[in-house]
């Protein structure tokens, strides 16, 4: 397994790479994948996958896991099976989670503010994540948005352990000396 520094290295080395847009991805990683390691042997190990990401162009890399989502229709949380991505190295796993994180410009110009917050609005309006509350509910969509927010601040505990990385708030916004 990957530890938080090595993970820091591999992405801060991807092209167009901010302090910001490095932490958050890696908060997205460390959430969703432990950097890759969280997949049981049989459902992922290996794949690089680093972000939960899903495929609909598998190839020799790629697996089917079962995920889990809010079905409005059912009433509750129901399993679904999907494939996921693999990709042959942990660089290029965590490119695939750049890339993906990053193809809205809503998350990008809100990791260019070090507003987290927003980026994670961003990719749920991406539907990067989906959440556990309904979004027949007029508060589902906020609590999902704030759920993940939270599971990601969690995850900045842990690396900025390691690391010394602090709350995205604090950190200079792009550009800025």
């Amino acid at each position: 397994m990957l530890t938080h520094t090595q993970a820091k290295s591999i992405v801060d080395a991807l092209p167009g790479m901010t302090a910001a847009k490095s932490l958050f991805c890696r908060l997205v990683a460390w959430h969703e994948t432990n950097y890759g390691a969280g997949w049981k042997e049989g459902e992922g190990a290996g794949s690089n996958n680093m972000g939960a990401i899903t495929t609909t162009h598998p190839d020799q890399y790629s697996f089917k896991h079962v995920d889990s989502k809010f079905d409005d229709a059912a009433g509750k949380v129901v399993p679904y099976t999907t494939w996921f991505a693999g990709d042959p190295t942990p660089a290029l796993g965590f490119k695939r989670l750049v890339d993906t994180i990053c193809r809205s410009s809503e998350v990008t110009d809100a990791l260019a503010c070090n507003d987290f917050l927003q980026a994670t609005t961003g990719m749920y309006d991406e539907h990067y994540f989906l959440g556990l509350h309904t979004h027949a509910n007029p508060n589902g969509d906020r609590l999902n948005i704030e759920d993940y927010y939270a599971a990601l601040i969690k995850a900045l505990g842990v690396i900025g352990h390691e690391t010394g990385e602090v709350q995205p708030d604090v950190l200079p916004p792009e550009g800025a000396s």
